[in-house]
């Protein structure tokens, strides 16, 4: 009895931890994804309400575009590139590094389509990276917003640990209460065995 009920308990932790599990990665990754389309948003009308004129270099883009706010876009990255695949002009908090390249991602955004999936970004990390495009000065360039999901697999994993650790808990606890209770269950009837 007390083995059938470790094991049904066993099932409806294991079911109940794979759809909270499955939950909070859909709300982290809905997270991310909106962070992307707002900063996305804001890139695409600061620029658009702006004429630049001339050749498009860094400064005068970057010019125009809103800052990054640290607090309220931890780890966003952006790029606009242009048809040819060259960047022409990247966030400071990239440095000299470019973000990873999908040419299939690109190619969407080139052709009108805006599209957000990870990307590896090398060294077991991804990138969730959202691709729009942009038009500016009479070029339809691609506006690729990225953010780094590291936070987020950090806390998928500690969370997965969590239902571990608390799943084997209860089940210890369960076997170890069902063998005191059938114990003391038991016990009249062994004082009888032993009577008899």
């Amino acid at each position: 009895l007390t083995l059938w009920f470790s094991l049904v308990l066993l099932v409806i932790l294991l079911f109940s931890g794979f759809i909270l599990y499955f939950i909070l990665q859909s709300y982290l990754y809905n997270t991310i994804d909106n962070n992307l389309k707002a900063y996305t948003a804001r890139v695409q009308t600061a620029l658009s309400q702006t004429a630049v004129s001339g050749p498009l270099n860094s400064t005068t883009i970057l010019s125009q575009m809103p800052p990054l706010i640290e607090f309220s876009s931890p780890a966003t990255y952006l790029e606009l590139i242009d048809s040819t695949g060259k960047v022409l002009v990247k966030s400071e908090n990239l440095g000299s590094q470019d973000l990873p390249v999908d040419p299939m991602l690109i190619e969407k955004g080139i052709g009108g389509q805006t599209a957000i999936q990870n990307v590896a970004a090398g060294g077991g990390i991804d990138v969730r990276i959202m691709v729009a495009p942009l038009s500016l000065s009479d070029q339809t360039l691609v506006l690729e917003v990225a953010q780094a999901t590291q936070p987020v697999t950090d806390a998928l994993q500690q969370f997965r640990l969590a239902l571990i650790i608390s799943t084997l808990t209860a089940l210890a606890l369960t076997a170890v209460s069902g063998a005191i209770l059938i114990g003391i269950t038991l016990r009249p009837v062994k004082r009888i065995t032993l009577t008899a």
